[in-house]
């Protein structure tokens, strides 16, 4: 999840430039998350938000061979609403090892996959077995994510053959290794890119090397426990969505388990506490370095002390920069709405939303160059049509005419409505980007004095 850094007041008031971004949710979930996605992340498996969203992925690796790696487990989590996935080992015949990440926020009931190497077809290699027996350990703490272990029961015990095998657990005279420099292999079905838009058909692994977790903790700090291994790999290699749970290998024993602190260095797109920021102004085409642009590295940003990762109220944040932007024909301030303007609900007003977001829900990344779109600002009361409660009144909505809109990537994005930013790209529906139902955002009437409290901002 996403750690603020700590700005002093003083700081805070010398922000030259409002940048208002969105806030990456945990990767936990609620039964009530039946409609609502945050627009950073597709949804896996049908209407729900993303559970285990800024978990772990196979990135810049390779297929497996059929059944090579006989001792990974794909773990199908139930709950009351929706369904999602984690990666697991089989240690014993009646038990697999997880992440306890994997376990919690009221899962029902499990399907433990084993000798499975296409998971979307019912291979004859494959043995499926639901249980409803789980155990976290006790000591689980997910802010930070300690002790990240969890164990499942499997009251029918897994049939060993050339498919299906236990993985070895490290010896106790293990204890003191640190593995240090060993190679070591990851694998799992999770996305293969930070773009993709669905897990893995099939089983795919990655080479990686174990780093010594005083590097780790240049990244992350303290978090890095002497209960954490860490890998690296070789460029944009390494486990970064849905691998959570599965296994890390060194000379055929298992090591470690992917949690949330399992931190790829060498993947720049996979960091799961956020250290720092380029703030790029000036930018038409963002995979270029145009003339046009300023890049201000900052690590001092904030984000509203109300906010609620469980119902994304209070969906708002700035963030400091220590160089002031350069304000020219490229690069120019957003008027912030007045405060006569609290009172105004926009309804019915023509705005504009832009970004640099997937252009449907098929896209496999995002857009090179910023688009915009035209939308209409709508009631709360027609957006509480399809959110129910997760509208309040500090949210404001928009419905375009046919599948216009947001889409993933456009998080933290502007909604401009007669030259003046009200409203703050927050989240969409799980019917996804094509759907054409509306979407939300954090309406900035209702933040006025926390962003004058907040920065140097003035607001007529």
């Amino acid at each position: 999840m996403i750690s603020a850094v700590s700005v002093s007041e003083a700081e805070m008031k010398e922000i030259g430039l409002i940048f208002i971004t969105f806030f990456v949710v945990t990767a936990h979930v609620t039964s009530n998350w039946s409609k609502v996605t945050p627009t950073h992340k597709i949804a896996p498996t049908g209407p729900h938000k993303l559970a285990f969203s800024e978990d772990i992925r196979i990135v810049g690796g390779n297929e497996a061979s059929p059944n090579s790696l006989p001792y990974q487990v794909f773990l199908r989590l139930i709950y009351d609403t929706y369904t999602s996935f984690c990666g697991a080992s089989l240690i014993s015949r009646r038990y697999v090892l997880t992440a306890a990440h994997c376990l919690v926020d009221d899962l029902v009931s499990l399907e433990v996959i084993l000798g499975a190497h296409n998971i979307r077809q019912r291979e004859s290699t494959q043995q499926r077995i639901p249980t409803s027996t789980f155990k976290v350990h006790e000591q689980y703490n997910n802010q930070p994510a300690q002790n990240d272990l969890g164990v499942v029961y499997l009251p029918t015990p897994a049939n060993l053959n050339q498919y299906v095998q236990l993985i070895a657990l490290p010896s106790r005279a293990d204890v003191s290794k640190s593995f240090v420099g060993s190679q070591a292999v990851a694998s799992g079905w999770g996305y293969t890119s930070q773009s993709n838009p669905g897990i893995s058909d099939v089983l795919r692994y990655i080479n990686v090397s174990i780093i010594a977790n005083n590097v780790c903790r240049d990244a992350l700090g303290s978090q890095v426990t002497n209960k954490i291994i860490c890998s690296g790999g070789a460029g944009r290699k390494g486990a970064c969505s849905g691998d959570s749970g599965g296994p890390l290998v060194v000379s055929g024993k298992l090591v470690n388990t992917y949690q949330f602190d399992n931190i790829k260095l060498n993947t720049c797109e996979c960091v799961y506490g956020l250290i720092s920021l380029e703030v790029i102004l000036g930018a038409h085409n963002i995979g270029h370095r145009e003339s046009t642009q300023q890049r201000i590295l900052t690590s001092t940003f904030k984000f509203h002390e109300g906010y609620s990762d469980e119902t994304l109220v209070n969906d708002l944040g700035i963030v400091y920069l220590p160089t002031p932007a350069n304000l020219n024909q490229y690069v120019q301030l957003i008027t912030l709405p007045s405060r006569a303007d609290a009172s105004n609900s926009f309804v019915g007003s023509q705005a504009i939303i832009s970004g640099w977001g997937y252009i449907s829900q098929s896209a496999t990344d995002i857009s090179d160059v910023l688009r915009y779109v035209n939308v209409n600002v709508i009631s709360n009361d027609v957006c509480k049509q399809t959110f129910n409660s997760f509208v309040r009144n500090s949210n404001i909505c928009s419905g375009g005419v046919g599948k216009k809109g947001v889409c993933f990537g456009d998080s933290g994005g502007p909604l401009v409505a007669s030259g003046k930013l009200v409203g703050v790209i927050s989240f969409i529906s799980n019917g996804g980007c094509d759907a054409g139902d509306p979407n939300v955002l954090s309406r900035v009437t209702s933040f006025l004095d926390w962003i004058a409290a907040n920065s140097d901002a003035v607001i007529s």
